[in-house]
């Protein structure tokens, strides 16, 4: 099992049912979620078709939901091969993350970069290696492979220079 020690551990049924994969690539998200929200845990157990590997709170807390060697549904064509981590927005998916998150995200991407040998770089291509974001291969209509809708804008304006700047 790759489960992130800093991490709060809590497994989604799917953890124990979903294909394993080897990671290579690590993908962030914003959840789109309210000021209040402290887990993603009850969305992902019973009213999503999706689950993430991590979620990262608004005060830096990391949740663990699936083992990072088990298949999460949340990167489309990447799912076989992604490590899925949501953050915390509060519906201001505008604004960079926070202090505490940065931090947080910064250690966890360590950490899962040193567990599955994955490149400490901008991922080159959608079926590449590194550290990206959900929308980073939109085309001209906003499609990404990484993602059912088109549109996707995840994880948003300010926190995709703060990936390319801070946290890679």
């Amino acid at each position: 099992m790759a489960i992130y020690p800093k991490a709060v551990w809590r497994p989604l049924p799917e953890n124990a049912t979903q294909a394993k994969i080897k990671p290579r690539i690590a993908i962030l998200h914003t959840a789109v979620d309210g000021p209040n929200t402290k887990t993603l845990y009850e969305f992902f157990r019973y009213s999503s078709g999706a689950e993430s590997h991590f979620y990262v709170t608004k005060d830096g807390v990391v949740e663990q939901y699936m083992d990072t060697n088990v298949k999460a549904n949340a990167n489309k064509s990447a799912d076989d091969y992604a490590i899925s981590v949501e953050t915390w927005d509060g519906g201001r998916h505008d604004l960079r993350w926070n202090a505490a998150q940065e931090k947080a995200i910064i250690e966890l991407l360590d950490w899962a970069c040193t567990t599955h040998n994955i490149p400490r770089r901008q991922c080159e291509s959608p079926t590449g290696s590194g550290i990206g974001w959900h929308s980073m291969w939109n085309d001209k209509n906003g499609r990404t492979p990484w993602s059912l809708y088109a549109g996707k804008t995840c994880p948003g304006t300010g926190r995709v220079p703060q990936i390319k700047d801070t946290i890679i």
